[in-house]
């Protein structure tokens, strides 16, 4: 939902659906966590491909001035791998 606002706030864009791993994660494992990651390693046991990136943990603090080409890319990589995640879970649940 926090990226959706963000979308239709700042970019005026609106989707005709919008999709929530937390709330799938949610409906499908109430007991458990509901992260990206948890519902990933539920969903896909025996595929290392389909997990969520760590690399971030470096840029704590920093603000998207301080950082660097490499880092720009490092980012870019990390979220291309929460999408496909993402969509991936999706598929996978309907």
């Amino acid at each position: 939902m926090f990226d959706a606002s963000i979308l239709c706030w700042y970019f005026g864009l609106r989707a005709g659906q919008y999709w929530c791993t937390q709330a799938m994660s949610n409906l499908l494992w109430s007991q458990g966590k509901a992260s990206l990651e948890a519902l990933s390693l539920r969903l896909f046991p025996s595929s290392p491909d389909k997990r969520k990136g760590t690399e971030l943990a470096d840029f704590a603090g920093l603000w998207p001035t301080d950082m660097t080409a490499d880092m720009w890319t490092t980012y870019q990589k990390y979220c291309d791998n929460d999408v496909f995640i993402t969509y991936e879970s999706f598929k996978s649940s309907t």
